[in-house]
């Protein structure tokens, strides 16, 4: 599904050693699903910044300043007040949090001339992080 929304122009998988590659995989969190009666989450400190500020301005949540001055300055960022409902009491659409119950990170391993790469994609049980997703990358 992600090669099909990606085409040919945008990879699906970060490249090796690659920071901010504009992969799909960078941006979207496709095995973090809602609890029931909860919202979707956005982890203020691994999520892209503009990503960031685009849900806070959308939800208007405030404390996106203290969020990218904490993030500039390589310090662990709190979602704050934003947690908090919106003017007229509506919750936020998507609710900015400290920390993700799910990573998702690239594997390569070489042998000699032979580079095997895998995307694998855990998910925090409560007790212990547990595998959900590892994929071949062949691109």
């Amino acid at each position: 599904m992600l090669a099909a929304a990606a085409g040919n122009h945008v990879p699906v998988f970060p490249p090796a050693g690659a920071r901010d590659s504009g992969a799909l995989g960078e941006h979207l969190a496709s095995h973090n699903p809602t609890r029931a009666g909860r919202p979707p989450t956005l982890n203020v400190n691994t999520a892209p910044l503009d990503l960031v500020s685009t849900v806070y301005a959308l939800n208007d949540l405030g404390g996106i300043d203290a969020v990218a001055e904490s993030r500039a300055l390589g310090r662990v960022a709190s979602p704050g007040a934003s947690r908090a409902p919106r003017t007229g009491g509506d919750p936020a659409a998507i609710v900015p949090v400290l920390m993700s119950t799910a990573w998702a990170f690239r594997i390569d391993c070489r042998s000699g001339h032979v580079i095997e790469s895998w995307w694998c994609v855990y998910t925090d049980t409560g007790s212990n992080w547990e595998r959900v997703q590892r994929l071949a990358i062949t691109e």
